[in-house]
């Protein structure tokens, strides 16, 4: 038995099969993993030196990886992933080219590898053949090119090898491997709506006998920090002195929506938590809140106002038009003299300008005002520098410059709703919530809380 031990360790055959599978994985790895979770860590897998000493082994894992790469690239999960698909006419068409890419590059992680280990006999027959080198040189270089994103970010970790050195260690962990170690990290707060201030939904907030005037904001993505020193630097933009003093303040908390992100936030206001989501996608939204008696019925004598700053198709909103006597997207808001803030690809009018001229969009003495965002979508261009030095001098938004952009981004935006803060009367009444956390990859997203805190504000 020792013997036959002996003989497998140190057999050529075994020896060199397993360097080979052990090769090949890690350099498609960084040639198409690059720029996911496990290759902001280190080089090579660990995970690799130990499954690379069976095929079987290394086709199952392969699997497993493929598919841990393309969870963490949104920060959900395989429900939101099926929703882009299912709807994915409604989706911003930068955005679907975006993940299609990115999930092509996943795509060619385990096809390619499997091939080659799979023909690796083949391969090492022909390996002097010039015309078959020259065949797997001209692919390889092809890939390369193509993959511009990869290119960029590959020379720029060879540019500045020094620092990476001292910013990576040499090994890293598979992305299955964090997916599952974040996961546990970021499980759901069951016990969440057991707390006194959870609302699970808004109808217990708003009553529209009391207010003239409705303004629910919902900040796509708000930054809600676990660290409470730049929690509280970013509210203090929102609620300085002036405000505190005039304003009865309430904050709850409340969850969101995994399975449908954004359009399970909408869903939520308009309807509360149990609505039918199949439903509602489909359904013009007046016949869907009078098919579900929703409380938004209760709003039948206020004039009825949808702004988004970004187009209209975008998960076809235009099914709004039947409740609201106005919606404005995009192209509706030319006229409002706003900057446009470029996104990664949300691209859309400026929100920081555009909070501040809410009261514009009222049309009688009854109002209800919905103002959902779309700068914050992840991943961010920073809009302009902000407190710059605060970025450099707390933890996290000196570890991750997405961190410090959607920070400095979101004060522009807080200040913004200070001013519409201030303009209200006696007889308005504003909600301000987010529709999700940052998504980001659960390695980054263990650095926000993980529901949404819910503010509202009543002038004294």
């Amino acid at each position: 038995m020792n013997k036959k031990i002996f003989f497998f360790l140190f057999d050529k055959n075994f020896i060199f099969d397993y360097f080979f599978r052990l090769s090949v994985i890690n350099f498609f790895g960084l040639l198409f993993l690059y720029d996911t979770d496990s290759f902001n860590q280190g080089l090579i897998s660990v995970q690799s030196i130990f499954y690379s000493i069976n095929s079987l082994l290394t086709f199952l894992f392969l699997i497993i990886e493929f598919t841990a790469s393309i969870l963490q690239f949104y920060g959900l999960d395989y429900k939101f992933l099926k929703l882009i698909f299912l709807d994915i006419k409604s989706i911003n068409p930068s955005y679907v080219f975006e993940i299609l890419i990115t999930i092509l590059n996943y795509v060619l992680f385990i096809i390619l590898i499997s091939v080659i280990i799979f023909f690796k006999s083949f391969i090492l027959k022909n390996f002097y053949n010039k015309k078959f080198i020259f065949f797997i040189f001209v692919i390889f270089i092809s890939l390369t090119l193509i993959n511009i994103d990869f290119s960029k970010k590959f020379l720029n970790k060879i540019y500045n090898f020094n620092k990476n050195l001292n910013q990576y260690s040499f090994f890293r962990n598979d992305n299955w491997f964090l997916y599952y170690k974040y996961q546990k990290i970021l499980s759901k707060n069951k016990n969440l709506n057991k707390q006194l201030d959870f609302v699970s939904d808004f109808s217990t907030l708003i009553d529209p006998d009391l207010q003239n005037n409705v303004f629910i904001i919902i900040n796509e993505s708000y930054r809600n920090f676990k660290n409470h020193k730049i929690k509280n630097n970013l509210l203090n933009y929102i609620i300085d002195d002036k405000i505190s003093k005039s304003f009865k303040i309430n904050n709850y908390i409340t969850d969101w929506s995994r399975e449908y992100s954004t359009q399970g936030a909408e869903l939520k206001l308009f309807c509360g938590n149990n609505s039918n989501f199949n439903e509602f996608k489909k359904k013009n939204l007046k016949d869907f809140i009078n098919d579900n008696e929703c409380y938004f019925k209760n709003f039948d004598d206020f004039s009825k106002i949808f702004i988004h700053s970004f187009i209209r198709t975008s998960f076809n909103r235009n099914r709004y038009e039947s409740y609201f006597d106005n919606t404005f997207f995009y192209k509706d808001l030319d006229d409002k003299e706003l900057e446009v803030c470029v996104g990664r690809p949300f691209t859309g009018y400026c929100d920081h300008q555009l909070i501040e001229k809410m009261n514009e969009f009222k049309i009688t003495k009854k109002n209800l005002v919905i103002y959902l965002t779309v700068n914050n979508h992840i991943p961010v261009k920073l809009i302009r520098k902000v407190n710059e030095k605060f970025c450099k001098a707390n933890f996290p938004l000196n570890i991750n410059e997405q961190f410090c952009s959607i920070y400095q981004n979101q004060i522009l935006f807080n200040k913004g709703l200070n001013k519409l803060i201030s303009s209200l009367s006696k007889d308005d009444f504003l909600i301000y919530y987010s529709d999700t956390p940052p998504i980001f990859p659960k390695k980054h997203r263990i650095h926000f809380e993980d529901y949404i805190d819910v503010y509202t504000f009543k002038k004294k």
